[in-house]
């Protein structure tokens, strides 16, 4: 035993023996990982260098150089109008209560910030002003002539009302309806308080300060310019780089198998989708900034729109690479990214410098190089070969490369996932040359009659569901005419005409809507009252040596007032709130400076302060109070909506199986416009519950629970990814024609999507059947009853006589799986089949792959929806309190 200690204890080595083994161990490593690394981790490089000097990126803004920006010209437009508004010698002009509207119309206008946004914000409120002035006149002169006076009051009551209700059922923007209407009572009720005595110009000199608003707003966005279409430029270059970017961490992730490539390709594409939006939203204010240039903006509303083609089939290549990182690498993959690795990346070398060249045609003016197009189709027929020489080796018997061990069933789903694949690196590829070339000889077409449609349209009459919205304003304001048209009860309120202001100017469509808005509005004139008031009682005690130094104090003290408002006018929870905030400081000093001091400043504060409570109010009241229009029930209503497009999007991704199946082929053929107008649905209701998320949230709840909006949040998310996927299995059936495909594909799909398409069926019948008459007073249970009919199988809800429709359709998603069992069965023994016979064309193998990836796959999404369904519709349940 001492020797073999002495043995293993006496030849130790020193530290210099140690740090010399280890520095040639390290040297040997780096020699080994050169010699054996793959060329896959050069691509990053490559694709980066050729980006050089190719286009100047320039600098984008941050989002607080946003908001400091924004607030900045905000108040510059605040500054230019204030000065206007705060001159003795306009306040000595013919219009009432209309002097304050120059600085808040200057403080709303400004958008963007960019010079379109304005211009087109501007538009809209003037054009809003003129039709509210002309609207006033015409009802003022047409009664003029009536006597006697009391006839002559009541008939300019029911024509208020009668006007207020055409400009509130008219197709126009929301913020237009609020400013006519605001502009229109303002002349009409004035009017009516002096006995016609005003000359029959004074509404149209109400527009006077609105048109000075409007006009310092466009100052403030031209001192300096901020193009919307230079920044579409700059962001068209950022695009071609991050898609750069999101190919090679694709590629990456496809040929290492790495899950941590496919996270950093799923957040570059996440990049790339937010600065896509944000170019799609800069197209309209570049068309009024490139109005006369037509052809400039047609080129750039073409480059936007093949981004979007681009962002669409990377989105199927992110979904397909994601089952292909899972799991270790096999002995195929190896053998496939041997004989793809060069010609894919030639191909993503060849995507890249296409996409490039549309980015340098526009912003040089130049025409898009066809020979970059021509050596792109090239690299795809090559990279083509190289698969089909890959297949025909390695999963086919009679290939050189063949290994029985290598076709287990979890081989074979492995394949499907890699062949899925590349079949989105072909459509990708596909798209792109068809986009680019579409760029290059599309024109805009020009329809001289689109304006007269439109006139015409706007005099049509209202459909049932704004109709029902415009007589909710008529009778809001009808109520608050009751003190108007009273001279008793009219002469103890002085400022009665800002209750009338303030509920125009909180219109909205939707209940929750109406409540965060008037919230907004109470909130925000309150902030903004009280410093108004403050800024008013100090500078009452200051004795100014001349009258410009004091209007200059009040100028420079409600500007910086409006600037720190500003700052948050971005928030999509607050931002109504700061902008009201941000100019009712001028509504009140204003006020009290047009007086010439015969109203005291605690006055003009406070009662206006309490008129624009008193109108929010009752414009709230009447929106919760008649046909209530739910934001709540607007995004439960559309999860109908969203289900039947998936099922839609089913049955015309499937309907050449369909056909091949029923052996009754369809008389009419399922084109691509149709899976277009079925996909636009879905995403179009999507949109409309995404919008009522923020709304729903402010509607009061009396026998629901809070609306969960994380809940619906994550619904939603699910149902956008189920409809992406379906997109994808439209574009796999028809990668190739069903007489190509194996006899027994068709058979395969048509079976699942049946199943897929009957549980969603039933999904759909219990939503819609919904109960109607809940007893919503019940203000007990007995709790033996509510445990023995509480479960799933209930057909009421015993706490409220409301059936657990949300619950049961959720149940009747989860039943797809019995046919994704049945699924997995079948296309093992299609997979066993197959590799006895000869190798099929590319397209075949595309498109059975492909369709089988996404039926697999969309298992998964419908059981992902059903709980998210059920989690979500159990929010909709009326409580017991435990």
């Amino acid at each position: 035993m001492d020797t073999h200690w002495h043995r293993n204890h006496t030849t130790l080595p020193t530290l210099d023996e140690l740090t010399q083994s280890m520095q040639l161990g390290k040297a040997i490593t780096k020699v080994n990982s050169t010699q054996s690394r793959p060329q896959w981790e050069d691509f990053r490089s490559e694709m980066m260098e050729e980006t050089q000097g190719a286009y100047e990126l320039g600098r984008l803004k941050t989002i607080w150089g946003m908001k400091f920006e924004f607030a900045l010209r905000t108040a510059v437009a605040a500054f230019l109008a204030s000065i206007y508004a705060m001159q003795p010698e306009v306040h000595k002009a013919e219009w009432e209560n209309a002097t304050v509207f120059a600085p808040v119309l200057a403080v709303a206008c400004v958008s963007g910030p960019s010079l379109g946004a304005t211009l087109h914000h501007a538009w809209e409120m003037w054009q809003a002003a003129v039709i509210g002035c002309l609207s006033s006149m015409i009802v003022n002169e047409v009664l003029r002539p009536v006597q006697p006076n009391a006839l002559r009051e009541a008939l300019m009551l029911v024509g208020f009302l009668s006007t207020v209700f055409f400009l509130c059922s008219r197709p126009w923007a929301l913020v237009q309806k609020r400013v006519s209407v605001g502009v229109m009572l303002c002349g009409t009720i004035n009017m009516s308080v002096h006995q016609h005595e005003k000359p029959w110009w004074f509404p149209w000199t109400i527009g006077v300060p609105c048109t000075v608003g409007v006009l310092c707003a466009v100052l403030a966005m031209v001192l300096p310019p901020w193009f919307a279409c230079k920044e579409l430029r700059q962001r068209l270059a950022f695009q071609a780089l991050s898609e750069r970017q999101v190919l090679v961490e694709h590629y990456t992730a496809f040929f290492s198998k790495s899950r941590t490539h496919h996270a950093a390709a799923a957040h570059r594409l996440e990049t790339f989708r937010d600065n896509q939006l944000k170019m799609k939203s800069l197209l309209g204010p570049a068309s009024w900034e490139l109005i006369l240039m037509p052809q400039t903006w047609t080129q750039l509303s073409l480059a936007v729109k093949f981004f979007d083609a681009q962002l669409l089939c990377l989105r199927r290549v992110q979904l397909t690479t994601s089952s292909v990182t899972q799991g270790l690498m096999s002995t195929s993959h190896m053998k496939f990214r041997e004989a793809t690795e060069e010609s894919w990346k030639k191909s993503m070398k060849g995507l890249a410098g296409v996409v490039d060249d549309v980015v340098k045609a526009e912003l040089s003016g130049r025409a898009i190089s066809m020979d970059l197009l021509e050596h792109l189709k090239e690299g795809q027929k090559h990279l083509d070969r190289d698969i089909f020489r890959a297949r025909a080796e390695i999963m086919y018997q009679s290939g050189s490369q063949f290994e029985e061990k290598e076709h287990q069933p979890v081989h074979h789903l492995q394949h499907v996932n890699r062949m899925a694949c590349y079949f989105a690196v072909n459509e990708l590829i596909s798209a792109t040359a068809k986009a680019a070339t579409e760029a290059a000889h599309s024109e805009r077409p020009s329809d001289p009659c689109s304006c007269w449609r439109k006139c015409l349209k706007w005099f049509e009459l209202p459909p049932r569901h704004r109709a029902k919205n415009a007589l909710k304003k008529v009778i809001s304001l009808g109520l608050l005419c009751i003190g108007a048209w009273i001279p008793e009860w009219r002469a103890k309120r002085p400022e009665f005409i800002w209750a009338f202001i303030a509920a125009s100017f909180i219109f909205s469509d939707l209940e929750g809507s109406s409540i965060s808005t008037g919230l907004g509005r109470v909130i925000g004139t309150l902030f903004g009252g009280m410093v108004g008031f403050i800024v008013l009682e100090v500078f009452h005690f200051i004795t100014w040596p001349w009258k410009e130094l004091e209007i200059a104090a009040y100028i420079l003290v409600c500007v910086s007032w409006t600037f720190g408002c500003s700052l948050s006018r971005s928030s999509p929870r607050h931002g109504y709130t700061a902008t009201v905030a941000g100019f009712s400081i001028y509504i009140m000093v204003v006020g009290t400076l047009e007086s010439f001091g015969t109203k005291a400043s605690k006055d003009v504060t406070f009662q206006r302060m309490q008129e624009q409570f008193a109108g929010a109010v009752i414009y709230i009241m009447v929106e919760m109070l008649l046909w209530r229009k739910s934001a709540r029930t607007q995004v439960n209503e559309q999860q109908i909506t969203i289900l039947k497009a998936i099922k839609d999007s089913i049955y015309e991704a499937t309907a050449p199986h369909l056909s091949v199946v029923s052996e009754a082929p369809d008389s009419a053929p399922h084109t691509q416009k149709q899976m277009e107008a079925v996909y636009s649905k879905g995403n179009q209701a999507l949109e409309a519950a995404k919008q009522g998320l923020v709304a729903a949230t402010f509607e009061p709840t009396l026998w629901h629970k809070p609306f969960p909006m994380a809940d619906f949040q994550r619904l939603l998310h699910t149902e956008e990814k189920a409809l992406r996927l379906l997109h994808v299995l439209y574009a796999g059936t028809r990668a190739a024609s069903p007489d190509s495909l194996d006899p027994d594909v068709p058979s395969l799909a048509t079976g699942y999507c049946t199943a897929a398409m009957t549980s969603l069926e039933a999904a759909i019948g219990l939503l819609e059947n919904h109960g109607k008459d809940w007893e919503v007073f019940n203000l007990t249970i007995d709790a033996s009853e509510y445990l023995s009919m509480g479960g799933f199988h209930s057909s009421k809800d015993p706490e409220a006589g409301m059936e657990t429709s949300g619950l049961d359709a959720a149940l009747q998603l989860f039943a797809v799986q019995r046919a994704d069992q049945k699924l997995r069965e079948k296309l093992e023994h299609h997979f066993r089949r197959f590799r006895e016979q000869e190798p099929n064309p590319n397209a075949a193998s595309y498109s059975t792959n492909a369709t089988m990836f996404c039926l697999l796959h969309l298992t998964g999404m419908m059981t992902e929806l059903a709980d998210r369904l059920r989690v979500a519709s159990a929010a909709e349940q009326v409580v017991v309190h435990v």
